[in-house]
């Protein structure tokens, strides 16, 4: 509670208008007639502070409650007109009438007699009395120090404050201001009576809290009831995931599906080395020898294409030939699509959309595009194609599929700042990509490794990157220039895992001796923690305080070791554990577990199982699981399971909600065992996908759903679409 030299901005106060103050001050309450209103028409009596009139459909809603609660809103808005209407016209006045002369005579200063009216309230918590006591005599004294009335302010102190027996810390801190020559200097400033005011007002607000809500309704009740609701409805929104903060007033919050990343990464404008037309089309790809392409429908129809290389005589085979009337026979159905490979040439972007134009294609309803190329640069013919697909307000998507790996892809992780992307292979290499807002491209491939690459971390700031060989050394690479740095080794061991610390100062790193090392960054060791401290898995977290340490120490069991206080605890499974991941909070870890589980636990104090997710399959490899989208609401997983169609085995990405555990959502794709996933932390429309087919996925939102809809007729407002 600071004196009259305190000038917190006034949106920050309890809002009183200057009318509202002239009112009080003349003593007046706010009840006394408007100009123009009709009292003598709707006036009716008061409503007694009892009364049990009730509005709204459910019947909770007590009507004295509602009304003040507005009013109340209506002057903190300024409008003290209408809330002075609302009161005449309802019959419900805001305060009591006793409350009003409490209000007025701290706006006035006249301390002694709103503590003698603090008594007179009612109020039978003598606590509440005395603590409310203090703020007002606590009010007086710092007014009294300002007017350099030093001997009256001592004299409060010693004879009002401190036999209220209240805070007596405080009542201490009072007293060194009776000696402190800065505190006691005279403040002569024209504005003081604007700043003394200002702290009455916050005298007031003050009160406000202190006081019973049935004496003085809260600041801001009204505003904390609907953002309350707002709150609730999201938090209750399965499939909330949107940056955009607006909520509206007008209806009910509930997004559509279309805010989880389920398509492979749309772009508007983007090079292609390879579009495909399709209709009626549930699922595509290439054989392994990349010589045919499997185009399959939701008949499960397929067929297998040969791969041209050659756009003249691929075009001619689409087209076929010219019939009597001239015009071209086109070999489309609705049970086959066309692989276009490396369309780049304005001229037949030209020609397609001639025959578009034309009305040759009539199945053709939708357009698809998968590049391997920085998705910054703009080929003509796609400007072409996306522009007038978007004209005619055709279907289109382009997606992203990342092979630069020579083998599988083992483990994958964004940055904090979601700008790069960094993946480790069973080639021995790592690779950072850089990520823009249409896609990912190649920056640097990380070669020096003799083993295959088990895990990366990034640094704090996200400028340095580690690389950990299966069993061999951790590297340390600058993220700008792709140099490695420092190798860390220790001579006859291998090391399993890596992390950093919190201020980026430390690495820590675990070797196949279960041990766990933590180095300076120019390789000098610090501390070692031996014994059974971690298994031969690569995953390793340090919590964002940098206290604790986490590992895999046992087959079933997970050690949280505080390394400050040399303090252990353990989280024990029934079932061995594959895998774990850390929230970005440090408040929750998530397990693989063997049996095909996954499990969230708070670590926050005792461990305590919070849920469990299930419908991935694991049976063989390390399946590997992430927290993700707006505030971490869900849980991604990869998967071994597959789904033959025509001879192809697609595996899959599952998406669950972390709150209730439900799945809500599968992504198929990948041909090989999807063994990592991680979600872009500085966007929740973007998931990556790692396999063993040797490729990456990078998944967004499918453009043609996420235009927003108007509110439904049955009070439903979508956020950004939704069915």
């Amino acid at each position: 509670m600071g004196g009259v030299e305190d000038d917190e901005p006034a949106s920050k106060r309890m809002k009183l208008s200057s009318e509202e103050l002239r009112r009080l001050s003349n003593g007046s309450t706010i009840k006394e007639p408007v100009a123009g209103s009709s009292r003598d028409l709707m006036a009716r009596p008061l409503q007694s502070e009892g009364g049990e009139e009730v509005v709204g459909s459910k019947g909770v809603i007590k009507k004295v409650e509602f009304v003040r609660i507005i009013a109340k809103a209506l002057y903190s808005l300024g409008y003290i007109k209408s809330g002075a209407h609302l009161e005449e016209e309802s019959g419900i006045p805001l305060h009591s009438s006793v409350v009003n002369v409490f209000m007025r005579q701290i706006l006035e200063g006249n301390w002694d007699d709103s503590v003698v009216t603090l008594h007179n309230i009612g109020l039978t918590d003598e606590r509440t009395v005395k603590s409310a006591s203090f703020l007002i005599l606590e009010q007086k004294f710092f007014e009294l120090l300002d007017e350099e009335k030093v001997m009256d302010a001592l004299n409060t102190l010693r004879t009002e404050i401190a036999p209220l027996g209240v805070n007596d810390s405080r009542v201490r801190e009072l007293s060194s201001y009776i000696v402190s020559p800065s505190y006691c200097s005279p403040t002569r400033s024209p504005k003081q009576g604007t700043v003394r005011a200002r702290s009455r007002s916050k005298l007031l607000e003050e009160l406000q809290k202190l006081l019973p809500a049935t004496v003085m309704i809260p600041e801001g009740r009204l505003e904390h009831l609907v953002e309350q609701a707002l709150v609730l409805q999201r938090d209750a929104c399965m499939f909330h995931n949107s940056l955009d903060k607006e909520m509206s007033l007008y209806s009910d919050h509930q997004c559509g599906r279309d805010q989880i990343p389920s398509q492979a990464l749309q772009v508007r404008l983007c090079s292609a080395n390879q579009i495909f037309f399709w209709s009626f089309i549930f699922l595509f790809e290439y054989l392994l020898d990349g010589k045919f392409l499997i185009v399959c429908s939701h008949e499960v129809f397929s067929t297998i294409l040969p791969v041209y290389t050659s756009l003249e005589s691929l075009f001619k085979r689409l087209l076929g030939s010219e019939n009597e009337s001239g015009k071209n026979n086109l070999k489309l159905s609705k049970k086959i699509a066309y692989h276009l490979y490396e369309i780049q040439c304005d001229f037949l972007a030209r020609m397609l959309v001639s025959l578009f134009e034309a009305g040759e294609c009539p199945l053709i309803s939708s357009f698809i595009g998968s590049h391997r190329f920085d998705p910054r640069i703009i080929k003509i013919s796609c400007k072409l194609l996306l522009s007038y697909f978007k004209q005619k307000s055709m279907s289109f998507f382009l997606q992203q599929i990342l092979q630069a790996h020579t083998d599988e892809v083992w483990f994958l992780q964004f940055s904090h700042n979601g700008k790069y992307l960094a993946s480790s292979s069973n080639d021995q290499s790592a690779i950072i990509w850089e990520v823009y807002e249409t896609g990912v491209s190649l920056k640097h491939k990380l070669s020096g490794h003799q083993k295959p690459l088990s895990s990366v971390s990034w640094s704090p700031d996200d400028r340095q990157l580690l690389t950990c060989g299966a069993e061999e050394v951790v590297r340390r690479w600058d993220v700008s220039s792709g140099e490695c740095l420092h190798v860390y080794e220790k001579t006859g061991l291998g090391m399993v895992s890596c992390g950093w610390s919190p201020d980026g100062k430390w690495i820590f790193s675990g070797l196949n001796d279960k041990s766990i090392c933590m180095w300076e960054l120019d390789g000098k060791e610090l501390e070692c923690w031996k014994g059974q401290r971690t298994l031969k898995i690569s995953d390793l977290e340090i919590t964002r305080d940098g206290k604790q340490i986490i590992s895999i120490c046992r087959e079933t069991a997970i050690l949280l070791l505080d390394r400050e206080a040399k303090v252990e605890r353990f989280i024990e499974e029934d079932q061995p554990i594959t895998s774990f991941s850390l929230s970005r909070d440090s408040r929750f870890l998530l397990i693989n577990l063997l049996n095909q589980e996954i499990h969230l636990w708070n670590i926050e104090g005792d461990p305590k199982l919070v849920s469990k997710y299930r419908g991935h399959k694991r049976t063989r490899f390390i399946i590997r699981s992430c927290f993700g989208g707006l505030e971490q609401a869900f849980i991604a997983s990869g998967s071994e399971d597959s789904l033959n169609i025509a001879y192809k085995f697609l595996r899959w990405v599952y998406i669950w909600h972390r709150g209730t555990g439900e799945l809500i959502e599968t992504l198929p794709g990948h041909s090989g065992a999807v063994n990592c996933v991680s979600w872009n932390p500085a966007n929740p429309h973007m998931l990556a996908s790692a396999s063993d087919d040797r490729t990456i996925r990078i998944w967004g939102l499918n453009n043609l759903s996420t235009k927003r809809k108007e509110p439904c007729s049955n009070g439903i407002h979508y956020c950004n679409g939704g069915y």
